[in-house]
């Protein structure tokens, strides 16, 4: 496959989505093999709270490849999440959840994710569990 010269955003956004995940995962080539890969993209994972130890295995699981994200945070994102989370001044107040999934967007525009703001409750876990193939 040859490389696509993407320097700036709006070509970026020119793109397939397939032709976007090829790119941006060109680079683990080598590291993971093509069903590796695959696995990664097809995966829907569940991650229940996005605050410091979920959220922090977003960001490379993105960039790895994964593209279908549940994310369950009843949570608001607030000053002292800042020297210890994957967020900014600009989502103070608002759901880790809804935060975080801008910033997965950010990466790759074309990941789904699936936003629980209750968290994982007794009343959804089996629903979201069922939905998942990592959790």
């Amino acid at each position: 496959m040859t490389e696509v010269e993407i320097i700036t955003q709006e070509q970026a956004l020119t793109l397939t989505a397939q032709e976007f995940y090829n790119e941006l995962v060109n680079r683990n080539r080598g590291i993971l093999t093509t069903q590796d890969q695959e696995n990664i993209k097809q995966a829907t994972i569940l991650v229940a709270g996005v605050g410091s130890t979920g959220g922090a295995t977003l960001d490379p699981l993105v960039r790895t490849g994964a593209t279908k994200f549940i994310l369950a945070e009843p949570g608001n994102y607030e000053l002292t999440n800042l020297n210890r989370q994957t967020t900014t001044l600009e989502f103070l107040g608002e759901n880790k959840a809804q935060a975080q999934t801008v910033h997965i967007q950010k990466i790759n525009p074309h990941a789904e994710v699936e936003v629980h703001t209750s968290g994982v409750t007794p009343e959804n876990f089996l629903e979201l569990t069922a939905q998942a193939s990592v959790i």
